[in-house]
Formats: C-alpha cells, sequence, structure tokens
C-alpha cells in the first residue's frame, strides 16, 4: 500500500498526465480509494487502464464518484478485475452521467444477462461511447436481445467485442436484424460464442447485404463449417462493398467449402485480411487459397498456422 500512496502523492503535484496505466498490479478498492483522491480535479487525464487488478464494488463506487466530480478520460480499461453486480451498476451510471468517455473496456468482468440489461439501459441515453469490449463474460441469448436492442438505433459505437460469451444462433439472428438498421458499426467480434454455428453465420450474411458500414468481422472458434463458409464466400466477391478484415481460424473446414471462398477471393476488391489460423484446412484447400491470394489485388495478408502458410503482400 505504501507504493500506491506515493503514487498518489506524485499524481497530485502532476497536472500534465494525459496516460496512466496500472495494469497488474493487484490495486485493491483501498488502493483505487488512495488513487481516486489525487484525481479531484484532474482534468487532464484521457486514458485510464486499471484492468488485472483486485477492483471490488466499493471500488468502483469510488470510481464512479470521481467520474461525477471531475475525471472526463476518453478510455477506462477495467479487464479482469473483481466486481460484481453492483459495480456493472455503477459502470452503467458512468456510461449514463459521463459525456467524455468513448472506449470502455470490461472483458472478463463475469457480465451476465441482468449485467447486460443494466449496461443496455445506460446505453440507450448515451452519445459518445465508440468502443464497448465485452470479450469473456456469461451473455446469453437474453442478454444480447438488450444489447441488439441498442445496435438498432445507436448511432456511435463503432467496435463490439462479443468473442467468449455463451449465446448461439438465435442471438446472432437478433444482432443481424440489428445491423440491417445500423449504420455506424464498423468492426464486430463473435469468435468463441457457444452454440455459434453455419446458421448464424446464414442469419449475418443476409444482413450485410444490406449493411453498408461494416469492416471487420471476426468468427474465429466457433462451429463454422462448410455450409456457413459457404454463405460467408456469396457476399464476398463482387458483392463485398465494406468488409476488409475477416478472421476464421479455428474453425473446421473442408475442401468443398475452401473452394467456394476461394472462388470469391479471386474477385473480391475490398477484403485485405484474411485470418485462417488454426482452421482445419487440408493441402488441396491449402493450394487452392495460395493460388486465390495470387490473383487477388487487394488482399494484403492471408493468414494460416504458423508451420503451414502466411501470405504478406507489400501494402
Amino acid at each position: 500500500m505504501q507504493a500506491i500512496e506515493t503514487l498518489a502523492n506524485a499524481l497530485r503535484l502532476n497536472s500534465h498526465l494525459e496516460v496512466l496505466s496500472l495494469e497488474g498490479n493487484y490495486i485493491s478498492d483501498e488502493g483505487i480509494n488512495i488513487l481516486m483522491e489525487s484525481f479531484r480535479n484532474k482534468t487532464t487525464l484521457q486514458h485510464l487502464n486499471l484492468s488485472y487488478n483486485s477492483i471490488g464494488d466499493d471500488g468502483i463506487k469510488t470510481l464512479s464518484e470521481c467520474f461525477r466530480d471531475s475525471l472526463s478520460p476518453q478510455s477506462l480499461n477495467l479487464q479482469d478485475n473483481s466486481f460484481e453486480s453492483e459495480g456493472v451498476k455503477l459502470i452503467a451510471d458512468i456510461l449514463r452521467e459521463n459525456i467524455y468517455l468513448e472506449h470502455i473496456e470490461l472483458a472478463n468482468s463475469l457480465i451476465d444477462n441482468e449485467g447486460m440489461k443494466v449496461l443496455a439501459d445506460a446505453l440507450s441515453g448515451n452519445s459518445t461511447l465508440k468502443y464497448l469490449g465485452l470479450n469473456g463474460n456469461s451473455i446469453r441469448d437474453e442478454g444480447m436481445k438488450f444489447l441488439t436492442d441498442i445496435i438498432h438505433t445507436n448511432s456511435t459505437l463503432r467496435s463490439i467485442k462479443l468473442s467468449g460469451n455463451e449465446f448461439g444462433n438465435e442471438a446472432v439472428k437478433l444482432l443481424a436484424d440489428a445491423l440491417e438498421a445500423n449504420s455506424t458499426l464498423k468492426c464486430l467480434a463473435l469468435g468463441s460464442s457457444r452454440d455459434f454455428g453455419d446458421e448464424g453465420v446464414m442469419f449475418l450474411t443476409e444482413s450485410l447485404r444490406t449493411n453498408s458500414t461494416l469492416e471487420c468481422l471476426e468468427l474465429d472458434s466457433n462451429e463454422i463449417g462448410d455450409e456457413g463458409l459457404k454463405f460467408l464466400a456469396n457476399i464476398l466477391g463482387s458483392n463485398n462493398l465494406t468488409l476488409k478484415e475477416i478472421k476464421l481460424g479455428n474453425n473446421n473446414f473442408g475442401d468443398s467449402g475452401i473452394q467456394v471462398l476461394a472462388d470469391a477471393l479471386q474477385s473480391d476488391k475490398s477484403l485485405t485480411l484474411l485470418d485462417l489460423e488454426k482452421a482445419s484446412i487440408g493441402e488441396k484447400s491449402i493450394k487452392l487459397l495460395e493460388d486465390s491470394f495470387r490473383k487477388n489485388t487487394t488482399l494484403i495478408r492471408f493468414e494460416f498456422d504458423s508451420g503451414k502458410f502466411v501470405c504478406v503482400r507489400s501494402s
């Protein structure tokens, strides 16, 4: 605790600090109480990283009070801490009241359906947040409904990370419906999601026929097979106007799916990165993709397992 007190004293004397990263320092609620006292009337801080600590509900309460009084950073990272449902409610208050925060990271925070409801309620009145990080939580289909209702009408969010949650194809359908109405979201991460397979990809690709803004799509480590890959391939090629990066690693593809993808890539004019790392791909499929990479004029990076194949073209 002495180290925290020393840091707090130094922070009181600093009137120009813009970035503070305290990642992985075992900071507890008591430590946050000491630190936040040094932040009173501190208006220069723009980026605050408190990830991988031991901040509980009491610490989040202190932080929220500091936000209410004077703290106004553009980004806040609270990934991997110890707060629970009460802490999530207090974070929602920050989102509801703060007009400066653009980036919030809440990965691995045990946020469940009820927590997602609380956050969504706060986001309904928020007009500044651009990045919402929710990887590795416990959000299921019911929780996703609360989020997708926001995506329908939100006009500021640019990136949402939802990998490693517990939703399936039904939630992806709700998300796809929201994407048809959304005109600002650029990046969407849906990797490692329970029961998300070919049917979910079908829903997504249908929405991407009308969505004109999404650029990055992460679908790695799901249950996607050849049928899902074919759905995705059908929106690439001459049909793709916006997607620039797709991550499909650690899925199970056969030669038939890869053949359709390879054919689409030859005429695609938008995609710059295709990541198939740890995907189950045979030698025949690799050859098909290598040929497509040579014929494609926009792909800059094409990734497989490090032991197999990586193509990088100078941009």
